[in-house]
């Protein structure tokens, strides 16, 4: 979905003219040894984040972490709902606003861009006694809060006997 930014930061706005003007249509390429361009594709961002983050991680994972955090921090401005009704309309008014942000449609959104203990932890509460001790939530605050949800239902289990 093509997407409508602006940057304000003089120094990547000088960074992104400079690599569109090179030859060719793509934005992101580079010149390799024998002087040739090479368009940067999906494959060259996921072997990079393989090598240096030595996991099988992928941009998606990136894409769905953000997609995440932004869900959490929509819900978290929101506030707890005050009833069923009430909770199924702020759970879509923040996947709207999530999936506008990643240039994807709502459903997409919902289910690929973000991990359903959000949802969770926004029915039952959990998110907002999560996020009592971050004060306002910024997506740096919502990452921690994230972070210490997701590590909660994904803590390895001790088997008895």
């Amino acid at each position: 979905i093509e997407q409508d930014l602006s940057l304000e930061n003089p120094r990547l706005a000088r960074l992104i003219k400079r690599s569109r003007d090179l030859p060719g249509e793509e934005l992101f390429q580079y010149r390799v040894e024998n002087g040739q361009f090479r368009v940067v594709q999906s494959a060259d961002v996921n072997d990079y984040i393989r090598r240096i983050s030595g996991e099988e991680f992928t941009a998606k994972d990136f894409r769905t972490w953000h997609g995440t955090a932004r869900a959490l921090m929509e819900l978290a401005q929101v506030g707890p709902a005050t009833g069923q009704t009430d909770a199924k309309r702020r759970l879509s008014a923040a996947v709207k606003a999530t999936a506008t942000r990643l240039g994807n449609r709502p459903a997409t959104c919902r289910s690929y861009y973000i991990h359903p203990e959000v949802f969770d932890s926004f029915l039952d509460q959990r998110l907002f006694r999560a996020a009592e001790d971050c004060g306002s939530p910024t997506l740096r605050s919502c990452e921690k809060i994230l972070l210490t949800l997701v590590k909660r239902i994904h803590r390895p289990r001790v088997k008895l006997g």
